[in-house]
């Protein structure tokens, strides 16, 4: 890493990225009771912005193009803290989906920028600093989930416990509008696209598959408590899903190999696989608990390996509009899985059929990560040659 603030900076970012999305999970047993919320618009209210991450990605892309990551990324975030801080602004349903709608544009914008940045941001492997990063990611998860209640209360109600995770947000906005650009705004380089390109494909996909099943888990899993009288473990069962995918990124950061084996990933897929089923089928507490925390750390360690994927393929100049590429297939991907599990929950009416579609995205992971690290690790080498020859 060039110094320890840029790595500082890298954490700031994806912790950014996620703690005002994952406070929502906790709440919407409080929300869907204020409001009356169906599974459908339970779905559509976390599904809103999964899909903007797959709409708005590319114009991340772009933003990078003519400005550069820096400011793209300061101006990305911005755009979150905005929207973050005014869902709950009137207690109204019509607020909370537009407000969550900016902010998840906002996010869309942010993450291809957050990678370009940290492909440019490492001495020691693009590998390494993709994990600073998923670290971040995956510790604003966790605080936001075990917090938001305490938080919530403490501030008086849903709408102020929401707000106040636009604080770190907007921190990080300034921070990163105060560095110096890594480079000159590329204004000709390419930004849209090459969804010709089979690789931007498969990873897509496999991203697709883990973004289904981690959205549809924090969704669904606390009305699946909720409906057989368990809503005593919501919070507990998030914070399990969310707490140890620190595991994952601290095994990924700590040995960065990790992320050129596909025997790994399929692992992971199987492992989530397994804990989707018993977390189903074994109402023990305990079981529920370790069930969540099994496959929140199984589908991050697939999600970090795949996100390393576009600075370890593709030229720096090429990462921007490969991971925008890569985010629309993926997001576009959880957002119907998020849709599925809302009409089986609706059609179905019984408690665990929000939660088919995990499985299912479990399988699909299982397939797409068994042939998609021989071209990664390929260029991983290519990335560490060039590096020692620098």
């Amino acid at each position: 890493m060039k110094s320890g603030r840029e790595a500082a900076l890298l954490w700031l970012g994806g912790f950014a990225l996620r703690a005002p999305l994952l406070a929502v999970p906790p709440l919407l047993p409080v929300i869907v009771r204020e409001l009356g919320l169906s599974h459908t618009a339970v779905g559509l209210l976390t599904g809103f912005p999964v899909i903007l991450f797959a709409v708005a990605a590319v114009g991340g892309s772009l933003l990078i193009a003519r400005f550069g990551a820096r400011r793209a990324l300061a101006f990305s975030l911005a755009v979150t803290a905005v929207g973050g801080a005014l869902r709950g602004a009137t207690g109204g349903a019509a607020v909370l989906f537009a407000m969550t709608i900016l902010m998840g544009a906002g996010i869309a914008l942010a993450q291809p920028a957050m990678i370009a940045v940290a492909a440019g941001s490492s001495r020691t492997g693009t590998a390494r600093a993709m994990s600073v990063y998923s670290n971040g990611l995956v510790v604003g998860e966790v605080v936001a989930v075990a917090a938001t209640l305490p938080l919530a209360a403490w501030l008086g109600g849903w709408g102020l416990g929401l707000a106040a995770w636009s604080l770190p947000v907007a921190l990080a906005a300034l921070a990163f509008l105060r560095q110096r650009e890594i480079a000159p705004a590329a204004r000709r380089a390419a930004w849209w696209p090459d969804y010709r390109d089979p690789v931007t494909w498969r990873v897509g996909l496999l991203l697709g598959c883990t973004s289904a099943i981690y959205q549809v888990s924090n969704a669904f899993i606390p009305t699946f408590l909720t409906a057989t009288g368990r809503t005593g473990l919501v919070a507990p069962a998030l914070t399990s899903l969310n707490l140890i995918q620190v595991v994952g990124s601290l095994l990924m950061a700590a040995f960065p190999a990790l992320v050129e084996r596909a025997g790994v990933m399929v692992t992971a897929a199987g492992v989530t696989l397994a804990a989707t089923v018993c977390l189903v089928a074994v109402p023990a507490p305990a079981a529920v608990l370790a069930s969540a925390g099994l496959l929140g750390c199984a589908a991050s360690t697939i999600f970090i390996q795949g996100l390393a994927l576009p600075p370890l393929l593709a030229p720096r100049e090429e990462v921007p509009r490969m991971s925008a590429g890569m985010f629309t297939i993926s997001y576009t991907c959880g957002f119907l899985g998020l849709v599925l599990g809302g009409q089986l929950g609706d059609r179905l009416g019984a408690p665990d059929a929000p939660l088919l579609p995990v499985a299912l995205a479990c399988v699909g992971a299982m397939v797409l990560a068994a042939g998609i690290r021989r071209p990664a690790a390929a260029a991983a080498r290519r990335d560490v040659a060039a590096a020692h020859q620098a």
